[in-house]
């Protein structure tokens, strides 16, 4: 169809997404517009991620505080075969599967008669190809700034870019150098580590950074695993 006037803008400058919630016995199709973005949340009631886990031992946690327990979840990008951005959750169960799709892939997806069983995402091959209706976008959604909104937590844009697109440095504000004996050790993440080396070898003058690296990731290695229930990553 024709149009006239001006093309639609960026809007907020991000994709925004409609959340599908996949009651039981409802199916949908589409498209698949980019990476599953998975992370460490609370589960019970809304979810939302662990920020412990995502910045480190030093943040305020939300879930932590309520004692919320912890499991991955998959926050997958769709396109509706009307246009519609969607986004629906996922649990390691299915994850293998959906991992497996194309991004761009034509999608179908659902949930079964248990209003507790998975949402599933799978291949479904009747629709045009994603070209027929984005010539000239990729299917690379980045979900950093939508969920930071969907969650209610902007602060935590910076950190997720980090942990999905790798675009910045984590802002470590409180962690800037290993613990002594006596203060509670952090949780090793690769963000924390990472911030570590940094800050050791800034102090140095750089004079030696593959020397400062290796003994700091010595040093890590060495830490206690968090008293929260949960192994610290490596």
């Amino acid at each position: 169809m024709p149009s006239r006037g001006s093309s639609p803008g960026r809007g907020a400058g991000f994709v925004t997404y409609t959340w599908d919630c996949v009651p039981p016995k409802h199916k949908a199709t589409g498209y698949l517009a980019g990476p599953i973005h998975g992370l460490d949340c609370h589960v019970g009631g809304r979810t939302k991620p662990c920020e412990k886990l995502l910045i480190g031992e030093h943040a305020e946690c939300p879930g932590c505080a309520s004692q919320k327990p912890i499991d991955w979840c998959g926050y997958v990008p769709l396109r509706a075969n009307d246009g519609r951005p969607v986004c629906v959750i996922i649990r390691r169960a299915v994850f293998d599967v959906v991992n497996a799709i194309k991004p761009g892939s034509s999608v179908m997806w659902g949930r079964d008669d248990d209003q507790f069983g998975a949402v599933w995402v799978i291949e479904h091959t009747n629709n045009h190809p994603w070209s027929r209706w984005w010539p000239d976008r990729k299917p690379n959604d980045s979900m950093c700034e939508w969920l930071a909104k969907f969650w209610q937590r902007p602060h935590l844009v910076p950190y997720l870019r980090t942990h999905f697109d790798n675009e910045v440095a984590l802002p470590l504000r409180e962690v800037e150098k290993l613990p002594d004996a006596t203060s509670a050790p952090p949780r090793v993440t690769q963000q924390w580590v990472r911030g570590v080396q940094d800050a050791g070898a800034k102090a140095e003058g750089l004079a030696d950074f593959d020397a400062v690296t290796a003994r700091l990731k010595q040093s890590a290695g060495k830490l206690k695993p968090s008293r929260n229930g949960t192994h610290p990553k490596e």
